[in-house]
């Protein structure tokens, strides 16, 4: 027999091929993310699964040490090999997916302004007064699985002080949300309607009137998604109308704040 055959004929095939059925294991789940398009999987598991194919690799070169070696170092290297491909079959075995669960939930707070442009001229309501008012947001919204829509809970409430006429507006209103989710930056869109309270006193014409009626909310805005369990509402915009006592009133609202994922 040739050389090349007695070589080939040396070599251990039941551990190469072992060794083999690892590695084909190993790119078989790569091909699947690639398929599927998971790539922060691809990336991730890559990344994990480097040690795993050197430690293989190691192992299978191991098992092939010759059989007359006289030193003993064939039979430590055996042993060595031996606890090398255990333990990496059972790294590659309880492997978990790298890519994080998405939140099906997102708290948001945050500050707004609200431009105001009232126009009651009621006998028993006067305000006619454009006020900016400064106020806080808070809105709660739930996603159907990793879905893009979702249901958002907001209450707001602004108000304007050192004037004449003091004035505070709360709306809580409730309505499908959309958002682009699982990125960097998750843009979104929403419609609510609920409810609104308006509130104005003037103590120089002495009154002091709370009134209650509908509103409107239509906007959206950008998050930027710092971590799985946490954003930066960089912008968020919405129409404001309510409507109060028989008159329409259309109302801006700008705002910023943290969103917490869970």
């Amino acid at each position: 027999m040739g050389p090349m055959f007695r070589r080939l004929l040396g070599i251990n095939w039941k551990t190469t091929m072992a060794g083999i059925a690892v590695l084909a294991a190993v790119v078989g789940k790569l091909i699947a993310a690639l398929k599927a398009k998971d790539f922060a999987t691809v990336f991730t598991s890559g990344q994990e699964l480097i040690p795993d194919i050197t430690a293989v690799l190691v192992a299978v070169g191991l098992f092939n040490a010759k059989d007359n070696d006289t030193t003993g170092a064939g039979d430590a290297a055996k042993k060595v090999s031996m606890l090398l491909l255990v333990g990496t079959l059972c790294m590659l075995g309880s492997a978990a997916p790298a890519r994080a669960q998405t939140k099906s939930n997102e708290l948001s707070i945050g500050a707004v302004l609200v431009r105001q442009d009232p126009h009651f001229s009621r006998a028993d309501f006067k305000y006619n007064q454009t006020t900016d008012q400064v106020g806080a947001d808070v809105s709660l919204t739930h996603y159907f699985g990793e879905s893009a829509f979702g249901v958002t809970a907001d209450v707001g409430a602004s108000v304007k002080g050192r004037s004449a006429t003091d004035a505070s507006l709360v709306t809580v209103a409730i309505g499908p949300t959309v958002k682009a989710r699982n990125r960097k930056l998750e843009p979104f869109a929403r419609v609510l309607i609920g409810g609104a309270r308006l509130a104005a006193r003037n103590q120089q014409l002495k009154f002091d009137k709370t009134n209650l009626g509908f509103a409107l909310l239509a906007g959206g805005g950008v998050d930027w998604r710092v971590s799985n369990r946490f954003a930066v509402r960089v912008i968020q915009a919405d129409f404001l109308g309510t409507r109060i006592l028989g008159s329409t009133v259309k109302n801006a609202r700008v705002g910023a704040g943290l969103v917490f994922s869970f």
